[in-house]
């Protein structure tokens, strides 16, 4: 991810082994991403035409939420995530 003043870009990457990437579906692409005070929404494109919303909150080098996968109108997958800045 990159940030120029509130806006997000960037790609996903879901690392099987540290969790359950949904039908195996490990890259995608941000299309839509902003910061706003703390913090960040994320609306993920994936390949099989579903998306993912991930809503969260920093702390320190950190942040992490919850987010929603969406695919034909309906929700289908739920859960946490938290990603940490690694430079």
């Amino acid at each position: 991810m990159t940030q120029q003043g509130s806006t997000v870009k960037g790609s996903y990457k879901c690392s099987t082994g540290t969790m359950m990437c949904r039908k195996l579906n490990d890259t995608g692409e941000i299309a839509y991403g902003t910061v706003r005070e703390g913090s960040l929404s994320l609306r993920v494109m994936l390949s099989d035409g579903s998306s993912c919303i991930f809503q969260g909150k920093r702390s320190g080098g950190r942040i992490g939420g919850n987010y929603i996968c969406l695919q034909g109108g309906a929700i289908v997958d739920r859960g946490q995530w938290e990603v940490e800045r690694i430079y």
